[in-house]
């Protein structure tokens, strides 16, 4: 089960990391596009920390039973984003990267930060379509703050997609 799950947040980790490398060069950030891809690939690594750190707590003893789905999923969702924060921190990551971690996910975020904006627009589109943990194919990429702050219009956004869905279909290295 846990082995499951950590394939699914690596495809969608390396999936936000092409998007958002994707966007870089599309918006004429082609400068930045290995720091967004770095980004896109670390915006989630509170959520492989706390499946690892609940992978070894349900193999104790007193824990048999194994962690519940349910639970399991609110965990990540809920924490990801504070102890990937703190990981970057302890570890002494480029404070750029350190901003993607701890914003990826806020309602309220630094609009000026492009990388940032790349790296959420990614993640929204992941989500969109289904690549991850979570699907909401409600999800109106046009109307997103993050597709305006890149000047982005419909046919680039549906570029963005099939970028990301052709990316899906690549198998994931095992961990």
């Amino acid at each position: 089960r846990f082995n499951a799950i950590m394939q699914t947040l690596w495809k969608h980790a390396f999936c936000c990391a092409v998007g958002s490398r994707w966007l870089a060069q599309k918006v004429g950030f082609a400068a930045q596009a290995q720091e967004a891809f770095l980004g896109g690939l670390l915006h989630d690594l509170g959520k492989l920390f706390l499946l690892k750190s609940l992978e070894e707590v349900s193999r104790e003893e007193r824990f048999k039973g194994g962690v519940i789905q349910p639970v399991l999923r609110e965990v990540l969702a809920t924490l990801h984003v504070e102890q990937g924060h703190q990981l970057m921190v302890q570890w002494q990551l480029p404070q750029i990267y350190c901003d993607i971690v701890a914003a990826h996910q806020q309602e309220r975020w630094d609009q000026a930060n492009v990388l940032l904006a790349m790296v959420r627009l990614s993640n929204l589109t992941c989500r969109k379509l289904g690549v991850g943990l979570n699907r909401d194919p409600s999800v109106l990429l046009f109307a997103s703050v993050e597709a305006q702050v890149l000047g982005l219009k419909e046919t680039a956004l549906a570029e963005l997609e099939i970028i990301i869905e052709d990316n899906a279909k690549t198998p994931v290295l095992s961990h």
